[in-house]
């Protein structure tokens, strides 16, 4: 039960548009590594070189792999490819960007 006076929450899933908006927008400010599903895992390759990971070298016990390979590919860019990041990840991507 709301108290008196209190605002009215509105639940629900966020409106698609808005969604795929801020998808958009999320890929192109901060995704530097493309994704390709392999047998039990996926490989995140950097778009800026050929060095990749696998969910597949992380452990598990550590959290959830995915998120650690992101991670790790992540600090890889930033480290190795900073000053060319925002010029090569719009051209790589527009020209299929895939493995």
């Amino acid at each position: 039960m709301e108290p008196i006076g209190a605002p009215a929450v509105t639940k629900g899933p966020t409106p698609p548009a808005q969604t795929n908006a801020l998808q958009k927008d999320y890929n192109e400010d901060v995704r530097y590594y493309t994704t390709k599903q392999i047998n039990d895992g996926i490989t995140f390759k950097c778009i800026a070189c050929e060095f990749s990971v696998n969910t597949l070298e992380f452990d598990h016990m550590k959290g959830n792999r995915r998120t650690q390979a992101a991670a790790a590919i992540n600090e890889h860019a930033k480290s190795l490819h900073s000053s060319q990041l925002r010029i090569v990840a719009p051209l790589k991507r527009a020209a299929g960007g895939g493995f």
